[in-house]
């Protein structure tokens, strides 16, 4: 598996998991994190939404499935943001923020070794 790919298999097994954060997975989730991925992924899109349709039915999920970020821990600056912002913008797409959600989101934050603020940067980001 190269780099790319296996970035794109994470990206796509955490916006499973923050679909699944609040314990339900709306239609509008899924289309924006189909949507996200291929943004994100543009050389691994394949990859990135295969993993993310994998798991985004599997119901541990919600529980752990911030242990993936830590995969993630080197990436740059900016790419930690981008997945940051993505992740907000799945949690945020239905109209609400959920308590589940933002936990996850604090989890993600400490595994990816990004700041407080960098989370913080990227909710207020996607509004």
């Amino acid at each position: 598996m190269t780099d790319t790919e296996r970035k794109a298999f994470y990206y796509g097994k955490l916006l499973a998991a923050m679909a699944k954060a609040d314990k339900r997975l709306l239609n509008i989730e899924d289309v924006n994190a189909t949507a996200l991925l291929e943004c994100l992924c543009p050389n691994a899109s394949k990859e990135a939404i295969t993993a993310y349709h994998a798991d985004k039915n599997v119901f541990w999920l919600a529980e752990s499935g911030h242990c993936f970020a830590a995969s993630l821990i080197d990436l740059p600056t900016n790419e930690k943001l981008d997945m940051l912002r993505a992740l907000w913008s799945v949690a945020a797409c239905d109209g609400e923020i959920h308590y589940d959600e933002e936990e996850f989101m604090l989890k993600v934050t400490h595994q990816m070794m990004a700041t407080p603020e960098q989370n913080l940067e990227a909710r207020r980001a996607v509004g």
